[in-house]
């Protein structure tokens, strides 16, 4: 393969994982407006005069079911986002050093933490958070009308389900988080040996 094959083989590889990033960002906010707007509906509709506990208890479920199959797409997408934007900076850039260090392998990327804390937020405040607070106020608006344990029974699971999928966002967050820190700390490492050994070997000459 000539050299300017390789070079547009790489320049073709790179657009590609760029566009693939792109892609499951959008989707990825979507999930997020599609999971707030079904929630909504829901309630929009089991709320009324002809509304009963079985019912009530059914709108719990299914928001909480919603809630795990939203929060497990959004944080697969976040994962992919991830995975693709590591093998770029490694493994692309090791294939194709340029002179620009890419975006997940930059410092600047290690040094704003606030990225982090934003990207552990979005979860949390667009799924986690609103579907316990579907949940628990459709719960209380049970206990003042029915007399019946179906809605104690969803407000319980309503509570574990949150608790869970809130370590869930937390623990996924925590994993990321060091993975970025390990390779900024290994990439760093790895230079100054590089520097180290170039003057070493100027030393011996």
């Amino acid at each position: 393969m000539s050299s300017d094959q390789r070079t547009q083989l790489a320049a073709v590889t790179y657009t590609s994982a760029r566009d693939e990033m792109r892609t499951r960002i959008d989707r990825r906010d979507q999930v997020a407006v599609l999971f707030l707007g079904a929630s909504s509906t829901i309630v929009a509709v089991v709320i009324g005069p002809k509304m009963s506990a079985g019912v009530l208890a059914l709108a719990i479920l299914v928001i909480w079911l919603l809630s795990a199959g939203a929060l497990s797409l959004f944080l697969q997408h976040n994962e992919v986002i991830g995975s693709i934007g590591h093998y770029l900076k490694t493994e692309w850039n090791a294939a194709n050093p340029v002179a620009v260090s890419h975006w997940d392998g930059s410092r600047e990327l290690v040094k704003n933490k606030s990225i982090g804390r934003y990207r552990k937020l979005a979860p949390l405040l667009l799924i986690v958070i609103p579907s316990g607070m579907i949940s628990t106020g459709l719960s209380l608006l049970g206990r003042s009308r029915y007399h019946a344990h179906a809605w104690r029974y969803a407000l319980a699971s309503c509570v574990l389900a949150t608790a869970l999928e809130l370590f869930l966002v937390l623990n996924t967050e925590k994993k990321r988080n060091a993975k970025i820190t390990s390779d900024s700390t290994s990439s760093s490492t790895g230079g100054r040996g590089d520097r180290r050994r170039k003057r070493q070997a100027h030393k011996g000459k």
